[in-house]
């Protein structure tokens, strides 16, 4: 018998994607506030595969998540940073960060790097068990996270060097993003499959490629085909991105949805505060035209800032707007060391008082 049963989770994440769901499933991004419920020291809880993933589990049994995120530790800016050589600090309150020193400068930094071994080599050997240690926990395998070639890009050179040279050398813009995509993310995702064959997906994360960050144009040149290139290297499993954000600031706002789509799984994310600056009307009757599921991101800092009142608001509008209510996830967006438990418990309380289909409580 599993410790810990996702099974109801991980089935109405599968019906999702068909419609079929009998409420929406809660997720999170919730590391930093599990940090805090565990009573443990940051490097012990980011460098442990056990005790991230056991007390990660913990925390969603308590709370009433779906299915709790321990995708690549949960870190999954700095995993091949820090493979690859950039020194990563860890803190007690909050997720282990890169220092600013670049790793890479200039052509001959390019040509110098040395390229990880992920049995050895940072936490990538790690981040591979802590899959091992979820499906020996609940029975059930789950998805991976990785840093996207174009964020890590922006880690391993800084965002000012990058966003540079997009405009004035950009062969070198490419070049670092070919050797970070062929020769570091895309051969250490084949190692990851190769361990966990019945992976369920891979998440590339890539907040560095957001408007007004970058523009539409950048984006389409610099992160775009390193993805799909990946989506090639990882063929049988499904990759996507995601933290793509700023979708309030698009000239093009089904123009910017298509790309996402384009980079994604088939499932449109759109997180606060853009989608409340658009309004889940528009948000819903787009997905709804194209029979796509839905998630929708409840902002971090909405959620820490507002009355529970307010949350409770908020929470009854995303969820009872539109017609296609059975495609339909709630995302609860990063969620702090100092986050209320309170809070949280109140807004899981809303999210199940609303989650009746058409019915307004």
């Amino acid at each position: 018998m599993v410790e810990f049963n996702l099974d109801e989770g991980f089935d109405r994440l599968e019906k999702l994607v068909l419609g079929q769901c009998d409420r929406p499933p809660v997720l999170a991004q919730m590391h930093e506030f599990v940090l805090r419920q565990s009573g443990l020291k940051g490097r012990e809880f980011y460098t442990n595969p056990e005790k991230h993933v056991r007390e990660t589990l913990k925390v969603g049994q308590e709370f009433g998540l779906d299915i709790p995120d321990i995708a690549g530790f949960c870190d999954t800016y700095n995993i091949e940073a820090e493979a690859l050589g950039a020194t990563i600090l860890y803190k007690d309150t909050s997720s282990p960060t890169k220092t600013l020193e670049p790793l890479i400068q200039n052509e001959k930094d390019i040509a110098q790097l040395k390229i990880p071994n992920p049995e050895t080599d940072g936490r990538m050997q790690g981040a591979v068990d802590c899959l091992a240690v979820f499906k020996e926990l609940t029975g059930r395998p789950t998805g991976h996270g990785c840093c996207a070639p174009l964020s890590l890009a922006v880690q391993l050179c800084g965002f000012q060097s990058i966003a540079i040279n997009m405009m004035q050398n950009p062969g070198f813009v490419h070049r670092i993003l070919w050797v970070l995509t062929e020769e570091v993310i895309g051969p250490y995702l084949q190692f990851v499959i190769k361990k966990q064959p019945d992976l369920l997906s891979i998440c590339a994360a890539d907040a560095m490629c957001s408007i007004p960050l970058l523009s539409e144009e950048m984006i389409m040149e610099f992160s775009v085909p390193y993805i799909v290139r990946l989506k090639e290297m990882c063929r049988g499993t499904i990759l996507t991105t995601r933290n793509w954000v700023g979708d309030s600031k698009s000239k093009n706002l089904e123009g910017y949805w298509a790309k996402k789509l384009a980079v994604g799984s088939g499932i449109l994310e759109v997180q606060d505060p853009d989608l409340n600056k658009i309004g889940i009307d528009r948000v819903t009757a787009y997905a709804e035209k194209r029979k796509l599921p839905l998630i929708l991101g409840v902002g971090a800092e909405f959620l820490t800032s507002a009355s529970i009142p307010e949350i409770q608001v908020r929470i009854k509008e995303y969820l009872l707007a539109g017609n296609d209510l059975k495609r339909r996830a709630i995302y609860l967006c990063n969620l702090d060391y100092n986050f209320s438990p309170e809070k949280l418990r109140a807004t899981i309380a809303a999210i199940n008082q609303y989650c009746k289909y058409g019915l307004a409580a």
